[in-house]
């Protein structure tokens, strides 16, 4: 074989094995559920839980060298709920843009395949949590006033993170828009 067309051929292969991608953009919409429970196990009514979604979530790759989250879109949800009188409380949150990847040759599609879990911060007015995932298996920290986040020993809060499909943007949309719902008990 000509060493010419071994050396095309050996580039073609290369760029079929590393593939071709291109940076985009997809929309997750997430949602929290919980219940406050007092240390017996019975609800909390009329409680105030507030709730920090950052505007870090899904600024990734090449972004966060041309400017901060707010520049692209992104922009930090703080909310209060209360609770009803099961202890409970609920909000989805409105959707929002993350990175991925879209791998064209060969055609794999976007990655990652689903929105990476949200973090989330928590007040339930004793404490303050940060709240997360390890490996896709729900964690959280205590946040503590003068010190790291730390574990909770007590294990005052319990959680999941299950992969929904929302509804799209506007009342009456047919769209889905995957994400997480985060469900949550918190025992004070």
């Amino acid at each position: 074989m000509h060493p010419l067309l071994r050396a095309g051929l050996c580039a073609a292969l290369a760029v079929l094995l590393a593939g071709c991608g291109a940076p985009g953009s997809a929309v997750a919409r997430h949602a929290i559920r919980g219940k406050l429970l007092d240390a017996r196990g019975r609800p909390l009514a009329g409680q105030r839980v507030e709730v920090l979604r950052p505007a870090a979530y899904g600024f990734e790759g090449l972004d966060r060298s041309f400017g901060q989250p707010e520049s692209h879109g992104h922009h930090a949800k703080t909310l209060t709920l209360t609770t009803d009188s099961d202890g409970g409380f609920y909000h989805l949150f409105d959707p929002t843009p993350y990175n991925i990847t879209l791998l064209f040759i060969p055609p794999i599609g976007a990655i990652p395949r689903q929105p990476p879990e949200p973090l989330m911060g928590l007040r339930d007015g004793s404490r303050t949590y940060l709240l997360g995932s390890d490996h896709h298996h729900f964690d959280y920290r205590i946040i503590v006033p003068s010190g790291p986040p730390r574990r909770d020993p007590e294990q005052h809060l319990s959680g999941t993170y299950t992969l929904h499909e929302f509804p799209g943007e506007s009342a009456g949309s047919q769209s889905k828009i995957k994400g997480w719902e985060l469900a949550l008990t918190i025992r004070r």
